[in-house]
């Protein structure tokens, strides 16, 4: 029944024509997944946002409904069954009564106990007020002597340029130019002719 199923849907999908499945919500209740029929065997599709079907990998997942869906191979139902929850608690309860006795039985001591004292402090508008004066008061002594520091260092670096004394030019210092010209035997060309009258 199954390949007849999917061999019709494939015929009613070619032919244009609209295949109603079902769906399921996963335990999320974002995740959505459709298939023809939630049984074993049947093909099964997680259907994202923008209407993309995608084969759900395998694994088992828990549906909003407390089932249980179980696939083993790609896109295929392994099998859908209730969850064991009475099985679970009852397990659960066995385990915190066996740890609950281990507890009693051994007790820790501390190695070291450390003890902490907190204090608080509650000032009000007139306290805070004065307080923030005060350390304003503060950082404006601290600035004031900054400023002062940073005038004697200016003063004392504009005493400096003003003992250094300005460079003069020396006459007795003019070295002669080498004079040299370069192939003044060679025949003038033409170029050399007219180069010679454009510069007179």
């Amino acid at each position: 029944m199954n390949k007849a199923s999917t061999t019709l849907n494939a015929i009613k999908t070619a032919l244009g024509m609209d295949v109603k499945l079902a769906t399921m919500k996963l335990e999320d209740g974002v995740t959505v997944i459709e298939a023809e029929v939630f049984e074993e065997g049947n093909a099964v599709n997680i259907l994202t946002e923008d209407e993309q079907k995608i084969a759900l990998p395998e694994g088992e997942y828990k549906l909003e409904d407390g089932m249980i869906l179980k696939v083993e191979e790609e896109g295929i139902i392994a099998s859908i069954s209730e969850m064991e929850v009475k099985e679970e608690e009852e397990v659960v309860v066995e385990e915190e009564v066996a740890a609950s006795e281990k507890a009693t039985e051994t007790v820790a001591t501390p190695k070291k106990v450390v003890e902490a004292v907190t204090k608080e402090s509650y000032f009000t508008k007139e306290e805070v007020s004065q307080l923030i004066e005060s350390k304003l008061a503060e950082l404006k002594l601290e600035l004031n002597g900054v400023q002062k520091e940073e005038e004697k260092e200016e003063v004392e670096l504009a005493s400096e340029e003003m003992a250094v004394k300005p460079i003069t030019h020396n006459p007795e210092n003019n070295e002669p130019f080498a004079n040299v010209k370069y192939s003044q035997k060679r025949t003038m060309s033409t170029l050399d002719r007219v180069m010679n009258k454009l510069s007179k």
